[in-house]
């Protein structure tokens, strides 16, 4: 089951993802979605556990993305989401807000670089 989510993707994230897609679409005789290569690189990274580090820097250059996401990969972001939301309250960090747009960009930059 799938949901329609906004988000703010970063400019070099997308790039990769289109290419990821292009690649996708002419070894594969049906289309294939944005949303489709997103929610595959999304289910590599968090389902496996790969991302390691949170990546702070702000996004310099982004575009916003209607996606549909897989339910699984987004209640799994979420949790993290809030994990991280709740540490930095705990700790009283002097990071600016963390978004559900940054933690997506997080996870996929983590998918992009185990390639």
């Amino acid at each position: 089951m799938s949901k329609r989510v906004t988000i703010m993707i970063d400019v070099d994230i997308d790039k990769k993802l289109r290419n990821l897609q292009s690649k996708r679409i002419e070894h594969n005789t049906k289309g294939y979605s944005y949303s489709k290569t997103i929610n595959e690189v999304l289910d590599r990274v968090v389902n496996k556990k790969i991302i390691t580090k949170k990546v702070d820097k702000y996004l310099k250059e982004y575009r916003r993305v209607t996606i549909m996401i897989d339910e699984k990969i987004d209640e799994r972001i979420r949790v993290m989401f809030g994990k991280h939301i709740i540490k930095c309250a705990t700790e009283h960090c002097e990071m600016p807000s963390w978004s559900y747009s940054r933690e997506i960009n997080t996870w996929l930059s983590a998918g992009f670089k185990k390639q």
